[in-house]
């Protein structure tokens, strides 16, 4: 399960490094554009790790009240990391763009479905 995880996450940031170069070639005037992207790319790569691994400490519980208290304590570490950066980011930045909402939502569906793809592997039974 590690192994299917960090194979699909090394094919993500290699993904988001494509798509920043491309960004590179067709905007490279666009300042606020490449910072956006390298924050929350940044932010992502370093969180998605640290959350599966949280996550498949849950799922090694012997008892479901172990493994939902560590699922929903990994949404929830997410969830409010996710906010708090937004909210940083938004009083730092005077004029926000609509490039911030998608780059951050563009990170945050691709590790979010990686890590809940492998997480859903993991609970399989195997035969």
């Amino acid at each position: 399960m590690h192994k299917k995880y960090f194979t699909l996450y090394a094919i993500a940031v290699v993904v988001l490094i494509a798509i920043y170069f491309s960004l590179l070639k067709f905007k490279a005037t666009d300042m606020q554009l490449h910072t956006d992207f390298l924050l929350c790319a940044i932010f992502f790569a370093v969180l998605s790790p640290l959350l599966f691994l949280f996550g498949v400490k849950g799922l090694q519980s012997k008892n479901n009240i172990g493994f939902m208290s560590f699922f929903y304590g990994s949404f929830m570490i997410k969830l409010f990391l996710s906010l708090g950066f937004v909210m940083i980011y938004l009083s730092q930045i005077k004029n926000v763009q609509w490039s911030f909402i998608a780059v951050f939502g563009l990170c945050y569906f691709l590790f979010s479905g990686i890590e809940t793809a492998c997480l859903m592997m993991g609970t399989k039974k195997k035969d």
